[in-house]
């Protein structure tokens, strides 16, 4: 911007040399009104830049101002999206431990009451019975209670081992807002 102030200003002092030599039967008046009239139009060009450069400067920091505004508005709705999908897996998981304990403590009772029966009945072991048909499985066992007790427990185990644990994650500190 300087370079082009200077480059004008050159132009214009060459320019009025030459008129000045060319025009030597006029008088110093004109030469100088001439000269005056040019760096005004000069000075007049140079506030409408700077005019210019001012108002692409308060766009560029409007706009500036505009995109941390928004960047700002999605980190905020990041962290409360997160927010609520915590609350709702711990909802969700201390719905599902309700129910795997209901089908653990069912799988206890019902292989209990099947001890409890053949103890009570104290009849001898009977064998074992498998029937596979379109309509479901049918076992008939002594060992039954035995049977839902090594599942129930079994599925305690694979609910403890792969859906209850708690992983640490690390957080995405980009993510956070300032």
């Amino acid at each position: 911007m300087q370079n082009a102030y200077k480059m004008k200003k050159i132009i214009s002092l060459i320019t009025f040399l030459i008129f000045s030599f060319v025009l030597p039967a006029q008088d110093s008046a004109t030469a100088d009104d001439f000269f005056n009239d040019v760096e005004e139009e000069y000075t007049n060009e140079k506030k409408e830049e700077a005019k210019q450069d001012i108002d692409e400067m308060h766009d560029a920091i409007a706009m500036t101002e505009a995109l941390l505004q928004k960047q700002t508005d999605y980190a905020m709705y990041s962290l409360d999206h997160r927010k609520k999908v915590f609350t709702w897996q711990l909802i969700a998981g201390k719905i599902i431990f309700v129910f795997v304990m209901l089908i653990v403590l069912s799988g206890l009772v019902l292989s209990f009451m099947h001890f409890y029966h053949g103890l009570k009945a104290g009849r001898a072991p009977e064998g074992t019975e498998l029937e596979m048909s379109a309509e479901g499985v049918k076992i008939n066992s002594s060992v039954i209670g035995l049977v839902i007790l090594v599942l129930a427990i079994a599925f305690l185990y694979l609910y403890l081992v792969h859906v209850f644990p708690i992983n640490e994650f690390n957080i995405d500190s980009s993510a956070m807002p300032g």
